[in-house]
């Protein structure tokens, strides 16, 4: 059963991976499977909450395939991952 993680988590478990993966890209559900390491299935639904977010703060942008699926990959630099990742541990 999916269990409800709080969204700053998924965030900055997201902000991580993509500091450490910049080249990545995949859609929300393989964000979901392969990108989150929570120790808990979650929600389809919370990782799009997540990707939404950084997408509107341009940490993510969205690419479409020709097919019409969508993909994120990193958006942003280094040091735009740090100082999101600085403000998220003074939560």
């Amino acid at each position: 059963m999916a269990e409800g993680i709080d969204p700053k988590v998924t965030v900055r478990v997201l902000a991580r991976y993509l500091h450490s993966n910049a080249h990545e890209s995949d859609t929300a559900e393989g964000i979901r499977l392969w990108w989150l390491d929570l120790g808990v299935e979650i929600a389809m639904e919370q990782p799009q909450t997540a990707i939404d977010w950084l997408q509107e703060h341009g940490i993510v942008e969205e690419l479409r395939a020709a097919d019409g699926g969508r993909r994120y990959r990193r958006s942003a630099t280094d040091a735009q991952l740090d100082e999101l990742l600085r403000g998220a541990s003074q939560d």
